[in-house]
């Protein structure tokens, strides 16, 4: 009987050990994927700030205003955005494009 009881704790601890591993390499994962959508994110609102900067620059120059500075601005977020592997949708672009271009007039605002 001491050897069916030793079988049972040992299967009950076996179990136990597959049920944590399972769980760990769930939240492990989880985290992960967090991370790295929080990244991807960062950099896609990084890529809009340096697109909307360069538009803003080389919008004056060329005469380039409203609808079409946004145009160029996303074409060129998307193409940069395609470089490190960053795929985002078009509404998700917009709003980069737009906080970025908001951060940019607060950001000269403050300096007059």
């Amino acid at each position: 009987m001491d050897a069916q009881i030793q079988t049972m704790v040992y299967d009950v601890l076996q179990d136990a050990i597959v049920l944590l591993g399972s769980l760990l390499v769930g939240v492990v994962t989880r985290y992960i994927q967090q991370h790295y959508n929080a990244k991807q994110i960062e950099d896609a609102k990084g890529i809009a700030q340096i697109a909307v900067s360069s538009v803003e620059e080389i919008a004056n120059v060329l005469g380039i205003k409203g609808a079409d500075k946004l145009s160029i601005a996303l074409n060129k977020a998307r193409a940069l955005a395609m470089k490190v592997g960053i795929e985002l949708t078009d509404d998700q672009w917009h709003s980069l494009i737009h906080d970025a271009l908001a951060e940019l007039k607060g950001t000269w605002r403050s300096r007059l």
